[in-house]
């Protein structure tokens, strides 16, 4: 009686450490993936400010006669509310929107439990 219960703790014991090296595995999988992406967007972000370095954009946008005005002033207003929804989406909803949710659904989750 004393040996199958020795093996079958250590059958567990077994287990338990292949969950945990399984769970380490998928962590460092996790961390290398995000490290990736945060290099990729690095990457872009880099080449666009050298293509926009190289290219002299800002001083031609402002001072070329050739240059549509017109176009111009409406290509900068849509980028700056664009650039402007999406710093509202990435931090005020991701942030406070997102921990008011969880709040709520505490505040409720409370409330029914006696029920």
């Amino acid at each position: 009686m004393m040996r199958g219960t020795k093996y079958s703790t250590l059958h567990q014991d077994d287990q338990q450490q292949q969950h945990s090296e399984d769970e380490e595995k998928q962590r460092k999988a996790d961390r290398m993936e995000r490290i990736n992406v945060k290099a990729t967007a690095l990457a872009w972000v880099v080449v666009a400010a050298v293509v926009a370095y190289y290219s002299d954009i800002v001083n031609i946008g402002l001072s070329d006669e050739k240059v549509n005005r017109w176009a111009f002033n409406i290509a900068v207003v849509s980028f700056v509310s664009n650039f402007c929804i999406m710093i509202y989406v990435t931090v005020w909803v991701r942030l406070y929107l997102n921990s008011f949710y969880h709040e709520t659904n505490k505040i409720s989750f409370i409330g029914t439990r006696g029920t």
